[in-house]
C-alpha cells in the first residue's frame, strides 16, 4: 500500500510539473511585458532622427522610433524602456527575447520575415547615396571601384553590391561611425536610408549632396518575435490608432516633415494598404 501511495504521489508531482511547463509555454509575450511593467524597445543610440539625445542636459533619447515605442507602451499600460542595439544585433535581440520590439529602422525584407514578424510599415523611404559636394558623383557608375560606407549587418551593403558590383561596401557599427568615415575621407560615399542620411547631413548644410535615384525603395516595420500574434496585433492596432488620431502625421512632421529641418513630404499611411503596395 505504501508503495502504491508513493507511486501515486510521484505521478501527481510529475503531472503538476508538466502542467507548470505547459503553462509557461502558453504564456505569451504580452503577459510577460505586463508583469514586468515595461516594454523594452531596441533602438539606435545615436541615429538622428530616429533615436538620439537632443538635449545634453536631460540626456533623454528622443526621435521617431522613440515616439513609436512610447505609443505601444501606452497601449499596453506599461512604461517604455529603450535598449540600444546596432544594425547587426537588432534582430537577434528580438529573437532571443532581450528586447520586445525592434525599432532601429528595420527594413522589411523576405529574408528577415523568416526570422521575425513585422508590423504594418511605419516608414516608406529608400536606400540613397551621399557624396561630398566638393567632389560630387551623380550616377551609380561614378561609384565603380569606390569605397562606400554602410551599416554592418544591414541590407544596404548587399544593395550596393547588386547595383554597383565593383563598388566596395565597408561596414560600420552605427550610422554615426559610417558618416564619420565619409567626413574623414576614408570612403568616397555613404549609402543608407534616405531619412537617416538627411538627418546626418543637416548638421553640415551644403557639405554633402544626395543621388537623385534610390538604390532600392524600402519599407520599415516594427520587429516582433515570431509566434507572438497577440503582441503583433497590439502593435498594429496602435499604428492604426496613431493614424486615426493624427499622432502618426504629427510625429512624422516633427522628425521628417514640415516641422523638421528635412521638410520631407509624407506619402504613406500606417495600415494594410501601405503593406500591400
Amino acid at each position: 500500500m505504501k508503495k502504491n501511495s508513493t507511486t501515486l504521489l510521484a505521478a501527481a508531482a510529475l503531472l503538476a510539473l508538466s502542467a507548470s511547463f505547459a503553462g509557461a509555454a502558453s504564456a505569451d509575450e504580452v503577459d510577460t511585458i505586463k508583469a514586468r511593467g515595461t516594454l523594452i524597445c531596441g533602438t539606435g543610440s545615436n541615429y538622428v532622427p530616429f533615436s538620439y539625445i537632443e538635449d545634453q542636459q536631460t540626456r533623454k533619447n528622443v526621435g521617431y522610433d522613440v515616439d513609436l515605442c512610447e505609443a505601444v507602451a501606452k497601449a499596453l499600460g506599461v512604461k517604455p524602456e529603450l535598449k540600444f542595439v546596432t544594425t547587426a544585433t537588432r534582430i537577434p535581440e528580438v529573437q532571443q527575447g532581450r528586447v520586445d520590439l525592434a525599432l532601429a529602422s528595420v527594413t522589411i525584407t523576405p529574408e528577415r520575415k523568416e526570422l521575425i514578424s513585422f508590423s504594418y510599415p511605419h516608414l516608406v523611404s529608400g536606400t540613397a547615396i551621399i557624396t561630398p559636394a566638393s567632389n560630387p558623383m551623380k550616377a551609380f557608375s561614378d561609384l565603380e571601384n569606390k569605397r562606400v560606407s554602410v551599416m554592418e549587418g544591414g541590407s544596404t551593403g548587399p544593395a550596393v553590391s547588386r547595383k554597383i558590383p565593383s563598388a566596395k561596401p565597408i561596414g560600420f557599427p552605427t550610422p554615426a561611425t559610417a558618416f564619420m568615415a565619409l567626413e574623414q575621407g576614408k570612403v568616397q560615399a555613404m549609402a543608407g536610408d534616405e531619412t537617416a542620411l538627411l538627418g546626418l547631413m543637416r548638421s553640415t548644410p551644403g557639405k554633402y549632396v544626395m543621388f537623385s535615384d534610390y538604390l532600392v525603395t524600402e519599407k520599415m516595420g516594427i520587429g516582433v518575435r515570431k509566434d507572438e500574434p497577440k503582441l503583433l496585433a497590439i502593435v498594429n492596432q496602435t499604428l492604426l490608432d496613431m493614424e486615426k488620431s493624427g499622432q502618426a502625421q504629427e510625429s512624422y512632421d516633427r522628425w521628417f516633415g514640415a516641422n523638421s529641418p528635412l521638410k520631407r513630404k509624407r506619402n504613406f499611411t500606417f495600415g494594410p494598404a501601405t503593406e500591400a503596395n
